[in-house]
């Protein structure tokens, strides 16, 4: 199914190269993600190294693409995106897989740093606040024509952490209302109380 779902779209980019600007190929991407939870939650004959072996190898692949060809096509994208996804979803399955197995390895370690599962903690409220604000914020910088870097600065400097914060109080007022009790248990495991506060 992953191989079907890698190969929709492509087909659909190539055939129908006039069919808007939609980005077909991430269909593939998403069964990606979905393979690779599967696999860690039930587990494969593969063993896990092999999925680290694996993420390093088409991740330095991805990265020699992207450096050497810097993708510009739609082709080339799909071929990047797809390369960077999978390095990904091996990356991530190598990680899981050591989790369910009482196994520490680097990714692991990184991934369970208190700041990152604090982040972690309300990332879907960033994921779903930022781009809207920065979308905002940089339209009504345009009309000032404000040099390149300049803009950046400000949409890094500025309009990110109001972002950040927009987004936190999302979590805060929305979001943490909808946490299982076994999210809220490993969460206050995870996360440094003085940090950031238990999730009631």
């Amino acid at each position: 199914m992953v191989v079907v779902a890698l190969a929709v779209g492509p087909v659909v980019s190539y055939a129908f190269p006039n069919a808007g600007s939609g980005n077909y190929w991430m269909i593939g991407l998403f069964a990606l993600g979905m393979a690779a939870a599967l696999v860690t939650v039930r587990g494969t004959r593969i063993p896990a190294p092999w999925f680290g072996w694996g993420a390093l190898g088409v991740g330095i692949l991805a990265a020699a693409w992207m450096i050497f060809v810097t993708p510009h096509t739609r082709n080339e994208q799909i071929i990047s995106d797809t390369l960077a996804g999978t390095a990904i979803a091996l990356a991530l399955v190598s990680m899981g897989r050591a989790a369910v197995d009482g196994r520490v390895n680097p990714g692991r370690r990184v991934l369970e740093w208190r700041p990152l599962v604090w982040i972690g903690l309300w990332s879907y409220s960033i994921y779903l606040i930022h781009s809207p604000v920065l979308a905002l914020a940089n339209i009504l910088l345009l009309p000032l024509e404000l040099p390149t870097f300049v803009n950046w600065l400000l949409l890094v400097l500025v309009v990110l952490p109001v972002a950040l914060s927009l987004a936190y109080g999302f979590f805060w007022l929305v979001e943490r209302h909808f946490i299982t009790s076994h999210q809220k248990r490993v969460i206050n495991e995870r996360v440094d109380p003085d940090a950031s506060g238990k999730v009631a």
